[in-house]
């Protein structure tokens, strides 16, 4: 009997990706071990990432890829494996493997688990690393267990709310990807085409010590029947039939919006933080097929979620946030040939386009 193996054939990078990549290697072969990649969302950073995990392990070095949300544990796990990399996991509920040269850890697990502070890891990938750089973890990882290694951060956002932080603290070299008009040009985007409408009054909302918005001003601002009336009727008028994510500002301003939905026969879902995976996972399929048309969220689908199909953003909640800003405005500019998408809507009812700019001016 004979055994037939499948050659594992990797995606194809787009140019711009290879370019990320040695500009990367450029840097470390200068001696430089801190690394921004700044890559728009849609531009593929997760392949950029997984193609230089790939690289490492084949040289026999040991990496560690750190992610911030459980979520994206098994999402990361699945690019890997496109490129024929078997991973370890650091991460509650999944089964280990230390002999592994890839670990793919959840920050929230590393605090129960200190195996891997003696771990001799060469290459640390931090995703999402404008909001995992600063913390405690990494910051010991960094100053003492792992002083040595090769730090790359990752992200689609370089912006922070706080006034006394900033990525030059913790990186000493940039690689950054085209800017998103640029990718918008080159095909690799769809277009945004922004709608300001009825914008609540914010005067009264004040700002907490983080730089954010406060959210229960917020919420009181703009969870209200008239407000939410308003986004139905103008998604009826500008977006109608388009598959759309909607932010909100808290869980109960979620649900508010995913009921009005419902309530006007157009097919809603809600999901936030606490929705377990699996249910998200239904979710996100039946957005997928048309099962639902709205998908209405707080603090779930900023990062790791991955629905090309989607092309209506509704802005419900403001930020004084460049980086979220562009997050919410990115889930809808991937691009989606197999339903023939030429454009995002983006409306924003919060005041986020006045406040932030375009995101096509955003790197």
């Amino acid at each position: 009997m004979y055994s037939v193996f499948k050659a594992v054939i990797p995606p194809t990078l787009r140019p711009y990706q290879k370019q990320v990549i040695t500009e990367v290697y450029q840097h470390i072969r200068r001696g430089e071990k801190r690394i921004l990649v700044v890559a728009a969302t849609g531009a593929g950073k997760t392949l950029v990432s997984s193609q230089i995990v790939a690289h490492a392990e084949a040289r026999g070095k040991r990496v560690l890829f750190v992610v911030h949300r459980d979520i994206l544990v098994k999402q990361t796990a699945e690019k890997f494996r496109l490129f024929g990399v078997d991973c370890g996991f650091i991460k509650a509920g999944w089964q280990e493997n230390r002999s592994a040269r890839v670990q793919i850890a959840s920050v929230q697990t590393m605090f129960s688990r200190d195996w891997w502070q003696q771990w001799n890891v060469d290459v640390v990938l931090l995703d999402e690393c404008h909001l995992v750089a600063w913390s405690e973890m990494i910051k010991q990882m960094m100053e003492t267990y792992h002083q040595r290694a090769i730090y790359i951060g990752l992200t689609a956002t370089p912006w922070r709310t706080s006034k006394t932080q900033g990525m030059g603290d913790v990186f000493d070299s940039l690689v950054c990807a085209p800017m998103p008009q640029a990718l918008i040009d080159s095909g690799f985007l769809v277009k945004p085409s922004y709608y300001g409408v009825n914008l609540p009054d914010l005067s009264r909302v004040r700002t907490d010590e983080d730089g954010e918005f406060n959210q229960s001003d917020l919420a009181i601002a703009t969870d209200t029947p008239s407000q939410i009336a308003q986004i139905v009727e103008q998604w009826r008028r500008l977006a109608h039939g388009r598959r759309t994510i909607a932010f909100a500002v808290n869980v109960k301003h979620s649900k508010h919006i995913c009921s009005a939905f419902n309530e006007a026969d157009i097919p809603s879902a809600h999901v936030d933080g606490t929705t377990p995976i699996k249910e998200r996972e239904k979710i996100y399929h039946s957005l997928v097929t048309g099962n639902i048309l709205v998908l209405s969220s707080c603090q779930a689908l900023t990062e790791g979620f991955d629905v090309p199909s989607v092309s209506a953003i509704l802005l419900c909640r403001a930020t004084q946030s460049k980086a979220l800003n562009v997050q919410m405005i990115g889930r809808g500019l991937r691009l989606s040939p197999e339903t023939e998408k030429n454009d995002c809507i983006v409306l924003d009812f919060v005041g986020n386009i006045r406040r932030h700019g375009f995101i096509e001016q955003k790197c």
